[in-house]
């Protein structure tokens, strides 16, 4: 929390002192994709330890305000809709039975007399977030830039789903309880912009993503995520 105090008094220092003149500011519309996973830093609640789960889809859309602070920066601040999710794979046929169990010690080889296939579990939680971050351009065309920022959000709920292989997705669980209701992650990342005329800019950047507070308190547990969003800039 202490680094996000810091950040955000860096923030507003740089709207009091670099602020100047009539501001080039403008309305953000735009939408992401890209993968998300999480990673336990002390093995806790049935995750491999220092491994985690299998990567899976994430995306995003929402809008956002950015306001020139110098000729080479912009605040940004807004609101967008998240989706993340990991996913993991298990085949039930390497589960131990009593059925093979040789008198000593469990042998595989032993039918265990039940049929079952392979299994995909994709657990996916949806956010509300307030991104706040701040964009400098690195080139006199004001094309190439990178940004970096804190992401507030609300954890609105969870939902686990069960994939048969061949079968039909079963949804298991859907619910927000044992969550931190509220997240900080920390997000940086490199874009650029493509003018299409006066008044309004496609952008493209890539982002990168960590939560700073744990999923679940004491389990060490935390989501990353990375990005490509795709959006237009509408000057005001």
């Amino acid at each position: 929390m202490k680094l996000a105090i810091q950040f955000s008094s860096v923030l507003l220092l740089s709207i009091l002192l670099c602020y100047q003149g009539q501001a080039q500011n403008s309305l953000d519309l735009s939408s992401s994709a890209g993968i998300s996973f999480r990673l336990s830093e002390n093995g806790t609640i049935g995750r491999r330890l220092n491994k985690g789960d299998d990567p899976g889809f994430a995306y995003r859309f929402g809008a956002a305000y950015s306001l020139q602070v110098s000729p080479k920066m912009y605040l940004s601040t807004g609101v967008q809709y998240a989706s993340l999710a990991s996913k993991r794979f298990f085949d039930a046929g390497d589960l131990r039975w009593g059925t093979q169990w040789n008198g000593t010690e469990f042998d595989p080889n032993i039918p265990s007399g039940e049929d079952f296939g392979s299994f995909t579990r994709r657990d996916r939680k949806f956010l509300i977030e307030v991104p706040l971050s701040l964009r400098r351009y690195i080139c006199a065309q004001k094309r190439f830039y990178i940004h970096g920022g804190l992401t507030p959000s609300i954890h609105l709920h969870d939902k686990d789903i069960l994939e048969e292989e061949g079968g039909d997705r079963e949804a298991i669980r859907d619910t927000n309880a044992d969550f931190q209701t509220f997240q900080l992650a920390a997000r940086t990342g490199v874009g650029m912009d493509w003018p299409l005329c006066e008044k309004f800019n496609l952008f493209t950047q890539l982002n990168g993503q960590v939560n700073l507070l744990e999923e679940v308190a004491d389990s060490g547990l935390r989501w990353w995520d990375l990005s490509g969003q795709v959006g237009v800039r509408i000057g005001l």
